[in-house]
């Protein structure tokens, strides 16, 4: 799944459920943990943000979503969902996305 930009149709993120490129923000840290000297020094760790209401689901899903989401969900209704268990930026992206299409499909 990829976001390209100007993408018309914007980025499908569940099968069926497309969002605007923009209603999902992306960002990048540094992963904690153990390592070494070298470690942490790459910005590899990834945020997802998507506020609930950008997401074009049925009201009982919403519903769903809320209890399946849990602490992801902070009381506004944004949805968190970070990775940091791969060295590349791309790679955490990509799970944060299939994590994100995982929790849409359990709640449909």
């Amino acid at each position: 799944m990829s976001s390209t930009g100007g993408n018309p149709g914007g980025i499908e993120i569940a099968p069926g459920i497309r969002v605007p490129d923009t209603a999902i923000e992306f960002s990048y840290s540094s992963s904690s943990g153990p390592g070494g000297q070298s470690v942490n020094k790459k910005a590899s760790k990834c945020t997802l943000k998507v506020h609930r209401s950008s997401l074009p689901l049925a009201g009982w899903a919403h519903t769903r979503l809320a209890e399946l989401a849990g602490r992801l969900l902070s009381e506004d209704g944004e949805l968190t969902i970070q990775a940091d268990e791969f060295r590349s930026q791309n790679q955490n992206r990509d799970a944060t996305m299939e994590r994100l299409r995982a929790l849409l499909v359990q709640a449909m």
